[in-house]
């Protein structure tokens, strides 16, 4: 009776899901206090470049069957959009590949099966920066990058990659001082409909994805702690004892010790999608709207800015103490997904838009 129960239900929030409006496209127009650089395609994730006026945007392109979609910088200066990956300017090659930079059986992506979605930008021993890219299009793979600074502009040389099992749909992606990385998987692809109806058993409160952990002696297992409703964003403290776990339907960031995986505090936030360091050890999470059929009709919309209200959530990455930054109602911003912070300013992407939103004088 259970399991019938729980496959209505399913069915029920698949119909509700696929038969929502689109909502209208929005004017890339700003406010006295809010601008918007419109030049982007679904701008899930940034990673800030250090020392540098370039943030890093993955142009996530899953609402159409994972196509390709570029990897690509937004000028914080000037506003103007750069190609990061792949790049014209300069052709990526396999012999860029080097030892400890991923598995060493993993390939180039071509600009066919290229299709970013979480980032994270660290620096490795010897002071060089790493981008780690989550690839949806044609392979599923953490890719490693080299940013270079040697240019006026930044480029981007591929380095190497991890391949992640087909039955992985991984999302948020940390890299840890101590070696390798964490990655989420969310349990299910919503542009599919097999993902919304997994979606639909996390919003009743079952566990759906985990967390997945790499390293190169023992290779991709799943991290202690990192089962729930929705994994969605993660981020590691500086000192990589702690991961932090937004899980999407149980409304909450969850702080867990790495090592053995004990929960050790959690924060309340609604819907919680990426999150990021900011300032002042505050994590940046983007919190989306409370009804989940709000965001169901996002996951729809075509060529157009899903303008749905949400709230960026600053939380003390010590005493997980909460306080909300910014809100937004709607127009001019799309739905948010990511929040990074730069100069007193606040940079919102999205997964269903054209759109970063930068918000003026912010205080962390």
């Amino acid at each position: 009776m259970h399991h019938l129960f729980l496959r209505g239900l399913c069915f029920i929030f698949v119909v509700c899901a696929l038969s929502a409006c689109a909502t209208r496209e929005l004017p890339c127009e700003g406010t006295d206090n809010i601008e918007v650089v419109c030049s982007f395609d679904n701008p899930e994730d940034f990673a800030i470049i250090p020392d540098s006026d370039f943030l890093v945007v993955s142009e996530y392109g899953f609402k159409h069957a994972n196509l390709p979609s570029p990897l690509s910088m937004l000028n914080m200066k000037t506003r103007e959009k750069h190609i990061l990956f792949p790049s014209d300017a300069h052709p990526q090659t396999a012999t860029s590949k080097e030892v400890g930079w991923g598995d060493p059986d993993c390939d180039l992506p071509t600009a066919e099966s290229f299709s970013p979605h979480g980032l994270h930008l660290t620096r490795r021993d010897g002071n060089r920066l790493q981008l780690l890219v989550v690839n949806h299009a044609g392979k599923n793979a953490v890719e490693f990058f080299e940013i270079l600074l040697d240019e006026e502009i930044p480029r981007a040389l591929w380095r190497g990659c991890v391949n992640i099992d087909k039955s992985v749909v991984p999302n948020s992606v940390k890299w840890l001082p101590q070696g390798g990385f964490l990655v989420t998987h969310m349990g299910g692809d919503l542009s599919k409909i097999d993902g919304v109806i997994t979606s639909a058993q996390g919003l009743l409160g079952m566990d759906t994805g985990y967390v997945l952990r790499w390293d190169s002696e023992n290779g991709i297992r799943r991290q202690p702690g990192g089962d729930g409703p929705m994994p969605n964003g993660i981020e590691v403290s500086p000192d990589g004892r702690f991961m932090y776990l937004n899980i999407y339907f149980a409304s909450e960031v969850r702080k867990i010790r790495i090592e053995d995986g004990e929960r050790v505090a959690t924060a309340d936030v609604t819907h919680p999608d990426n999150i990021n360091w900011g300032a002042n050890n505050q994590l940046l999470v983007a919190s989306q709207s409370p009804s989940f059929f709000d965001m169901a009709r996002c996951f729809q919309i075509k060529g157009k800015s899903c303008a749905v209200p949400f709230n960026v959530v600053a939380v003390d990455g010590d005493t997980m103490k909460t306080k909300v930054v910014f809100s937004s109602t709607g127009a001019p911003l799309p739905v948010a997904t990511a929040a990074a912070y730069h100069d007193n300013r606040l940079y919102t992407g999205t997964f269903a838009g054209d759109r970063i939103g930068i918000i003026s004088d912010v205080k962390l």
